[in-house]
């Protein structure tokens, strides 16, 4: 059954605007943690991908809702966070660098992308076990 998701909407518009905030504080404030935010935001999204896999394959017929509701938004912060860390992590960016704040504040994005839509994901999840919905 198909039912609309304004959160797969609303996410992405927050987290692009989280983003932007996020790139602009980088290239006006020379962060010295941003290499380890970097690997912070890389290790989640591995762990969000696993546990994403575990929760796919063993699904329950009540578990397919929330699946199917956040099966677009959350991959594509997952894979997007991953890749932007990788490139952050390989580049070698010079500080105050525009560089360095269009990767830092694109991979924010995709990360809090992913950070929402995980979050949602549990709340949805949590909702469908303890049947708080009725």
């Amino acid at each position: 059954m198909f039912r609309k998701n304004c959160d797969c909407i609303i996410i992405p518009i927050i987290s692009v605007i989280l983003g932007i905030i996020s790139g602009i504080i980088v290239y006006n404030v020379a962060l010295a943690a941003i290499t380890t935010a970097v690997w912070i935001a890389f290790g989640l999204a591995c762990a969000i991908a696993l546990v994403l896999v575990y929760l796919t394959t063993n699904a329950r017929r009540s578990d397919e809702v929330c699946l199917d509701n956040y099966a677009y938004c959350l991959p594509i912060g997952i894979v997007g966070t991953i890749v932007t860390a990788i490139v952050a992590i390989v580049i070698t960016i010079v500080a105050a660098s525009v560089v360095r704040a269009i990767v830092f504040g694109l991979g924010a994005a995709f990360f809090f992308t992913m950070l929402f839509s995980f979050i949602a994901l549990i709340i949805c999840l949590m909702k469908q076990k303890c049947r708080c919905m009725e």
